[in-house]
């Protein structure tokens, strides 16, 4: 639609420069023009003012997936050239491990969750009748250490001591037998005395066990059967009693803490798992079966050519007319004479700065062009930032400006006249007129650089 109005457009003005021509040189409206002026005619129109720009394709999306843990890859599930939907498993490492770490982690969670059960159930009557038992033993214990040896504890320790002295005795008198012959051998001399060695140690140590068995139990050990009395006792009454509001607690966290390494298993296990985030091509793979693989490592290239966008980059001068939403028309080097239809999706906040100009990147996203459009193709953008239907225009070159402001330049008789005007869109070849001129009026387009006026008066 816009082009076939820019060819009537244009059509008028040849039509209309064609009449003035007609005139003027027939010598019946005017006089022949000075050598080097050209004249146009104040006409009335549509016009679109466009900010123009180039850039290259992209895709919808591209991504390098990697894997977020190291290990061998197991196996690899795509080619180049593949089509994948979102979530798709692409590769896998060698998960066995890690798969291991999640069994334990789960089964840790499993028994603090019965633990937490237990606790926030009632005793039976079972966990009641032991609590007792133990208490009942350990108070045993206590009074026995109490109370020192008995008799049969004492006479078993002195027949000890008299049975390792009969000992000793009977080693000796080997000893001495051995030694004695002459048919003995060293080796056979050397073992009758370590028997005599083993039975003075063996006395030894029957005697100082008597005498601790006359001494009775250490304080060290009554301390340690009063303990574990106070320990028993303690049981017993926390299970009549109940878990403590500080139980409760510390078991819940133990639960919510198993909970988070399970999930932390979990999720080693998804670092060792490839999927695809969206619909996508696959355009490269290179990760190989059982190679390493790591963060840092091989990946797999993916693209989402469902759709297609363009960034060019606005000079600061035209970036204030540009806006979200406007039309953009497109042009592929790869496609000559095909227009595409665009959008301004977004424009930067922030500019950037080169050799002292200042651009701003703004994305625009292309419709559903029935073209075979590749990612990285040069592309043409024409953003449509303004347009306005049946007002005056005059060539763009008629427009001057000066100290004053902007004007344009009449004839009148060999004299050229300054006309200030207000302008307001403007496009490759016309500029709008706000005020200060009227249709069919004609201006100067062009002149000479010296003044041909001054020269034919001269």
């Amino acid at each position: 639609m816009r082009r076939a109005v820019l060819i009537v457009f244009i059509l008028a003005v040849v039509i209309g420069v064609s009449i003035w021509g007609y005139g003027a040189f027939s010598g019946e409206k005017a006089a022949k023009l000075p050598e080097g002026i050209e004249t146009g005619e104040v006409m009335r129109g549509d016009i679109t003012a466009l900010v123009s720009a180039t850039g290259s394709i992209a895709p919808e999306a591209r991504t390098s997936v990697v894997f977020r843990a190291s290990g061998e890859v197991r196996e690899v599930l795509v080619e180049r050239g593949d089509q994948v939907k979102k979530g798709q498993v692409l590769a896998r490492l060698d998960v066995r491990v890690q798969e291991i770490a999640a069994a334990q982690a789960e089964l840790a969670m499993r028994i603090s969750e019965l633990q937490l059960a237990r606790l926030e159930t009632d005793p039976s009557e079972e966990d009641l009748v032991a609590a007792l038992a133990s208490e009942a033993s350990a108070e045993e214990g206590l009074n026995v250490l109490l109370e020192g040896p008995t008799e049969r504890e004492v006479e078993l320790a002195k027949l000890s001591v008299d049975q390792a002295r009969n000992s000793l005795w009977s080693a000796q008198a080997n000893r001495d037998s051995t030694a004695g012959s002459p048919m003995s051998s060293a080796g056979a001399i050397a073992s009758a005395e370590g028997g005599v060695a083993n039975a003075e140690i063996a006395l030894r140590l029957a005697e100082i066990q008597y005498e601790k068995t006359l001494e009775g139990a250490s304080e060290q050990a009554i301390k340690a059967a009063e303990t574990q009395l106070a320990q028993a006792r303690a049981s017993l009454s926390k299970l009549r009693e109940g878990p403590s509001a500080e139980d409760l607690a510390t078991s819940r966290l133990q639960v919510e803490q198993s909970r988070l390494s399970l999930e932390s298993a979990l999720l080693r296990l998804e670092d060792a798992t490839i999927t695809a985030p969206f619909d996508a091509i696959v355009v490269d793979v290179g990760l190989r079966e059982d190679e390493m693989a790591s963060p840092s490592g091989p990946s797999i290239i993916l693209v989402d050519m469902s759709r297609f966008h363009t960034d060019v980059f606005i000079d600061e001068l035209d970036i204030g007319r540009v806006e979200v939403g406007q039309g953009v028309s497109l042009e592929l080097d790869a496609f000559p004479g095909e227009e595409l239809e665009g959008e301004v999706a977004h424009i930067d906040a922030m500019g950037t700065a080169s050799q002292g100009l200042v651009t701003y990147k703004v994305t625009i996203d292309l419709g559903s062009p029935s073209l075979a459009i590749k990612p990285d193709m040069t592309v043409s953008v024409k953003i449509i930032v303004a347009e306005r239907e049946d007002v005056l225009l005059v060539p763009r070159q008629a427009v001057r400006r000066d100290a004053e402001g902007k004007y344009v330049e009449m004839l009148e008789g060999a004299d050229l006249r300054r006309i200030s005007v207000e302008v307001g869109l403007s496009d490759e070849g016309y500029t709008e007129i706000v005020s200060g001129l009227e249709e069919g009026e004609e201006i100067v387009v062009k002149k000479p650089r010296a003044n041909v006026f001054q020269m034919a008066g001269g």
